[in-house]
């Protein structure tokens, strides 16, 4: 880094410092997306040269690739038409641990609430997760978000109700009960698994028929230097104390939450304020984009202890390193792609519902004959047909 570029990134660095509000940040947007832009220098972000030619039309060229490039090129804001100044309102209000919706940014920024839509899910992606280690005694545990019956809309009710063979003739059965209840809305929760060090966390969405198994792979990709974790005692961690990682269990139903110096009552602090944030902020968020949520989520719990100034430069870095993010990778974004697909149910009366038009945007899922078929399932069916 040249001495001009550091005098550079001081200037508006201590700005920043000096002047912490929204305003100073729209009016000097251009400068702070420069200074955070190459915060480690102007380089490549192709093949990582620093020997670049600087053009009069602001473009660049590198001496190694032979690549014109510009600000924005392979990072999140490539050939994006939002200005500028709209990315930094979006990035500060998040550094600031500001619940960001699309609807009020859109009020605020005077553009469409589908562009700031994109724009916060672009944010969201580029804060993954997936290379945080973490070491130590992990407190690890799994949460069910959603799917509370009083939170559920009358139509969906009684589409839960129908399809669980609670619903007859226009009225609820009269022997259905609150257990049934619970397993008919069962499917409608969205399960997250929590890893919590002290200092980080780690929270990943998993799919509804989850397993051992999927628990171990997650344990295994976010921990390093392990020592112990601390769960409960459900049987989902069998496959982990196989490992020879020493697991202490904890009985939650005697409200037994430390044992031998170790606690679990950190993940379940996490899973507090999770739970606070999904009901009052992002009321009913879509299976699709739960893992987004719960990045951003944990990025504000892992930089709780740093300025403003330090997440907004975080974030920046995140959103310039993860590469290229377009509309297509947001409308196609599938956290569940990375856990191992189950083999289709097998059942006998399956060919008339075939030839149906399912509206799979209203329905969910499909029970036949007490067993539960989602549009996956139907699609292998009709592959296994062909």
């Amino acid at each position: 880094m040249d001495k001009t570029h550091k005098i550079h990134e001081k200037k508006y660095i201590d700005l920043a410092l000096e002047k912490d509000n929204l305003i100073h940040i729209i009016l000097h947007a251009q400068e702070f997306f420069d200074t955070l832009r190459w915060f480690d220098g102007l380089t490549c972000p192709y093949c990582g040269e620093k020997h670049i030619w600087k053009f009069k039309d602001g473009t660049y060229r590198c001496s190694h690739c032979r690549k014109r490039f510009t600000d924005t090129s392979n990072t999140i804001f490539h050939a994006t038409k939002i200005p500028k100044s709209h990315w930094m309102v979006g990035f500060y209000l998040m550094a600031m641990g500001k619940n960001v919706a699309s609807e009020e940014l859109s009020r605020f920024l005077g553009t469409t609430q589908k562009s700031c839509w994109y724009m916060l899910h672009k944010i969201r992606m580029a804060l993954d997760t997936s290379n945080i280690a973490l070491e130590g005694n992990i407190a690890v545990d799994e949460v069910y978000l959603g799917g509370k019956w009083s939170s559920i809309i009358t139509p969906k009710r009684i589409d839960i109700l129908k399809r669980n063979g609670l619903w007859y003739e226009g009225q609820v059965k009269r022997t259905w009960s609150k257990r049934n209840i619970k397993r008919a809305i069962a499917a409608y929760k969205q399960p997250v698994y929590g890893m919590n060090d002290g200092k980080r966390i780690v929270l990943t969405a998993v799919p509804n028929q989850f397993d051992s198994k999927d628990l171990l792979q997650l344990t295994l990709e976010h921990t390093g230097n392990i020592e112990r974790l601390i769960s409960d005692q459900s049987k989902l961690y069998t496959e982990i104390a196989k490992t020879g990682i020493e697991v202490v269990q904890m009985n939650h139903s005697k409200r037994e939450f430390s044992k031998d110096g170790f606690s679990s009552n950190r993940i379940e602090g996490t899973f507090s304020h999770l739970k606070r944030r999904i009901r009052t902020q992002n009321v009913r968020p879509t299976k699709k984009y739960m893992q987004l949520y719960l990045n951003e989520f944990c990025f504000r719990w892992n930089n709780r202890d740093n300025t403003t100034q330090e997440r907004l430069i975080n974030i920046m870095r995140s959103c310039c390193s993860v590469g290229k993010i377009t509309r297509k990778d947001v409308d196609e974004y599938n956290w569940s792609s990375r856990f191992r697909q189950r083999p289709p149910k097998k059942i006998d009366c399956i060919d008339d519902w075939l030839e149906k038009d399912i509206d799979w945007g209203v329905v969910h899922s499909i029970t036949i004959d007490g067993v539960e078929y989602t549009k996956q399932d139907f699609s292998d069916f009709k592959d296994l047909g062909e």
